[in-house]
């Protein structure tokens, strides 16, 4: 995935550009072809990137969250237009649910499939929850929904299994 955008700041042109690779969780950001030094304190392993950028003497937040990525400016996003919302760090209750997920292939005892719902399924609930643009009520509701989804289609393995 490569995301890139343009823009002027006190008369100088400046290039963001975003790439990362299909089996990472974070990827590489170059300003003007120049890379930027990862930064630990701003990616939430697995999840996204929140990260600020100076360019001139504008601040500016690159934001990644899945096959999401947007750059605000002045509290709004540039690509969708929604106001920026930082990154959230990882609630405790959802452990719950991403345990529930992780639970799939131990007690399949391995397998692809049943890693691929697990894997899948905790994927989403941690990215649901810190996702800004969920509202916080919600945010377990559709963690529940993931989980009983991952568990319902590992269900549906299971009966397909025994009719061979």
């Amino acid at each position: 995935m490569v995301k890139e955008w343009q823009f002027t700041v006190s008369d100088t042109p400046y290039t963001v550009r975003y790439c990362r690779g299909l089996f990472e969780s974070n990827g590489e950001v170059r300003v003007n072809d120049e890379l930027i030094p990862r930064d630990k304190r701003y990616e939430r392993f697995m999840l996204g990137l929140d990260r600020p950028l100076s360019l001139g003497d504008k601040e500016y937040r690159l934001v990644a969250c899945g096959n999401r990525v947007d750059i605000a400016v002045d509290g709004t996003f540039v690509d969708s237009r929604k106001p920026y919302l930082p990154l959230l760090r990882t609630p405790g209750w959802v452990w719950i649910f991403v345990i529930l997920c992780a639970a799939i292939p131990v007690l399949a005892l391995g397998g692809g499939i049943p890693v691929v719902l697990g894997m899948l399924g905790s994927l989403y609930c941690l990215r649901t929850a810190v996702s800004p643009h969920v509202t916080p009520w919600l945010k377990p509701l559709i963690c529940f929904g993931i989980t009983l989804a991952a568990w319902g289609l590992f269900g549906l393995l299971i009966f397909l299994m025994q009719q061979i």
